[in-house]
């Protein structure tokens, strides 16, 4: 099912099973003030939607690169590639987050409500370096989470 591209040149599961498990773990905590120590707590419930949007983010990212290996081959077209690359892998992220937290918007919702995670609107605009981009950003920004 899985086949090597020799456009990566080499196997590349390790990789992104390793990266996308730690990404996971490191965007609520850097980004939204998540920990394991005290309130408000990364548990399961707040890794596995951040776990969804990373791997679909990483694959993507991954075929979009082989596909502007294939198309850009050449040397002198690397410029071209990279920004073609970049460009697509930029608004297909955006295109992912927007459409899943649009999907987990009300999950989230009631994540940043419970008694373990007493987040206020407030809290998460304020700790927020992503206020635009998380869906619990998003719900608090709306008014759902007081």
């Amino acid at each position: 099912m899985w086949r090597n591209s020799p456009k990566i040149g080499f196997d590349d599961r390790p990789v992104l099973i390793i990266g996308i498990s730690t990404f996971s773990l490191f965007i609520p905590i850097i980004f939204f003030g998540w920990r394991f120590w005290h309130a408000p707590y990364l548990t399961w419930p707040v890794y596995w939607p951040c776990l969804l949007i990373t791997a679909c983010i990483w694959i993507s990212s991954r075929y979009i690169m082989i596909w502007a290996r294939k198309r850009y081959p050449l040397f002198r077209e690397v410029k071209r590639r990279l920004w073609v690359q970049n460009s697509i892998i930029l608004l297909s992220a955006l295109i992912y987050n927007n459409i899943l937290g649009n999907l987990l918007d009300k999950y989230c919702e009631t994540i940043a409500q419970t008694k373990a995670n007493p987040l206020s609107g407030l809290d998460i605009l304020i700790n927020s370096n992503a206020a635009t981009i998380c869906p619990v950003t998003k719900s608090a920004m709306k008014g759902g989470a007081a």
